[in-house]
This record gives structure tokens, C-alpha cells and sequence, in this order.
């Protein structure tokens, strides 16, 4: 084990993602677990790749990993293998009374990666039974999410990039992250997680650092997360009128967005165009072209007010 110790001591990566463990024991650099020699899965080049996976770590941002540890309490609970006595996804997934017993195999990279996109739900080498697999890989198997899936975590082998102590780049960026940036993000996630639990929030808090990067059931499932949390918080703001505020709160904001595109000036006369333009053509692929000109920029109610029969599909 190359392990530190004493003042030089780095944060725990997995101290973020697995918060229902505590960090102890000694800490390991994580550059010795990113050698072939140390992979414990077939599915994985390197035992940090099997770690990441573990912890659903799919979110990752490209940053510098130098400086950074694993705890033994983390490791260890990350490299214990899983029981194979009851499948994990007939309850949790498909809302089975009971989980399966039969047939029982572990759940592949790729499917882990379709259930997390889906449902944040961290299940990669743990149990399923014979019969899920069929309706998984027939919901997941795609080629975005195999894509995905396989690469997602492929620059940790840039070890030029990410495992070395410098902190600038020679274009004045850097994909470093310091130990105190972590800390302090680590810090400001477990207080709103605890303000929440403590003032008796009993749902899940989701976080990601890749929003862009979800499919788009995976965006909505986080959209309503946020949403309860925001509702919730309301309710301490705000607790006779929460949901009051809530619908005056999207109104102020879609009042606020039209004023600040000055619906009456300049931008009005151009979609005016763009909506004659739309209303007379003949074709659905010249309208989507016409679509595709304003919906980058603009918000999809706005366009509404001048092309009321836009939805989300078009």
C-alpha cells in the first residue's frame, strides 16, 4: 500500500460519493491503483476505474487526481465483494413485491450505467436474476449509453494530465482541483445534506457536476428531485403559502425572461418573421429548420408566444 500520512495527507475522493461511510484508517494515493497488475474486473483496466465504478462515480469531472487518497474504510467497503443471494433490481427497478433468487449473475458496466443515467442509483457488480436482464438490456443496450459507458472514464489513464503536481497549464488553465476546493466542496455538500435531515427532509438529495452529460430521463428525474427539495425549503421560507410562492416564483421568472428579451422591440419584429415564415411552409423539415434558428437561445415559452403549436417534440 503507498500510503501517506501526517499533515500531507490528501482528501478522500470517495468521501463525496459514498457519504454513508466514514473516512478511517490510513490513506493511499490513488495513482498505484491505476496499473493493469491491480484490476480486479474484467470490465475494468485498472482497480481505481473499479472503485469509480463501484461508487458511481460516473460524474467524475476531468480533474487532477494527484494529492487526492482513498481511505482503508473506503477501499475496503468499495473491493468487498456482494453476496449473491437475492437479485438487486426486481424490487428497486421494476416494483416487484419480492427480489428473485434464481439464476442469479452480476449486474454488467454497461447496464449499471443505463440504471444510474435512469434512476442515480448505484448497482454496477452488484446481484440480478435471471429474468431482468432481458427487459434491462433491451432498455439500455443502446448504442449512446455502450458508448458512454466504455469511455466515460478513459482520461484517467492521461496520467501526464491528471497525476502530476502541477497546478497551471501553459494557457493559464488548469484541470487541477485543489485539496481545499474538495474539502470545501465535500464540506458544503454534507451540511446541506445535514440542514436538510435535520429540519426532517426524508427524500433523496442527488448531486451531480454533470448535468450536461444526462440523457433526458435522467435530467427529469433530477429536475424533480430538485424540485422537491425546493419545495421543501419553501415550506420553511414561506410555510402557509409555500406553494404559492412556488407558482409566483415560475411566473416572476417567465415575466422577467420576456422583458428581458423585449418581446415588443427588435427581437418581437424577428420572430414575427420567423412565425409568418413557419405558418407558410409546406414541409415539417423546413419548419424544423426554421425552429432550430431560435430554439438555442431562446426559451421554448417564449417561442410559444409567437408559435403556439411548438412543443418539446418539435
Amino acid at each position: 500500500m503507498n500510503s501517506v500520512s501526517g499533515d500531507n495527507q490528501g482528501p478522500c475522493l470517495f468521501s463525496i460519493k459514498v457519504n454513508d461511510i466514514s473516512c478511517e484508517g490510513i490513506r493511499q494515493n490513488l495513482k498505484p491503483l491505476l496499473t493493469s497488475a491491480s484490476a480486479n474486473d474484467f470490465e475494468c483496466k485498472s482497480e481505481l476505474e473499479f472503485l469509480l465504478l463501484r461508487a458511481a462515480y460516473y460524474d467524475l469531472p476531468h480533474m487532477n487526481l494527484y494529492g487526492h487518497t482513498i481511505c482503508d474504510a473506503h477501499y475496503n467497503y468499495l473491493t468487498k465483494r456482494f453476496p449473491r443471494t437475492a437479485c438487486n433490481v426486481c424490487k428497486t427497478i421494476f416494483n416487484y413485491d419480492s427480489n428473485s433468487k434464481n439464476d442469479l449473475r452480476r449486474i454488467t458496466r454497461i447496464i449499471a450505467y443505463g440504471i444510474w443515467q435512469e434512476h442515480q442509483l448505484s448497482v454496477f457488480d452488484e446481484t440480478m436474476c435471471g429474468g431482468c436482464p432481458k427487459k434491462l438490456q433491451k432498455k439500455y443496450l443502446t448504442k449512446d449509453i455502450i458508448e458512454e459507458s466504455g469511455n466515460i472514464l478513459s482520461w484517467l489513464y492521461d496520467d501526464n494530465t491528471y497525476f502530476t503536481p502541477s497546478t497551471i497549464s501553459s494557457t493559464g488553465h488548469s484541470v487541477y482541483q485543489s485539496n481545499d476546493d474538495l474539502d470545501l466542496q465535500c464540506d458544503r455538500k454534507h451540511h446541506f445534506k445535514e440542514f436538510l435531515v435535520n429540519n426532517g427532509f426524508q427524500g433523496r438529495v442527488q448531486m451531480t457536476e454533470s448535468y450536461g452529460n444526462m440523457l433526458r430521463k435522467s435530467r427529469q428525474n433530477f429536475l424533480r428531485q430538485i424540485k422537491i427539495i425546493l419545495l421543501f425549503i419553501l415550506q420553511i421560507l414561506a410555510p402557509n403559502d409555500f406553494n404559492q410562492v412556488w407558482e409566483d416564483l415560475i411566473e416572476f421568472h417567465i415575466e422577467e425572461t420576456k422583458q428581458s428579451y423585449n418581446i415588443d422591440g427588435k427581437f418581437g419584429i424577428v420572430m414575427g418573421c420567423i412565425s409568418d415564415a413557419y405558418g407558410n411552409a409546406n414541409h415539417w423539415s423546413t419548419r424544423r429548420q426554421l425552429l432550430s434558428i431560435v430554439a438555442q437561445e431562446v426559451p421554448l415559452y417564449i417561442i410559444q408566444q409567437f408559435i403556439p403549436d411548438t412543443s418539446n417534440a418539435a
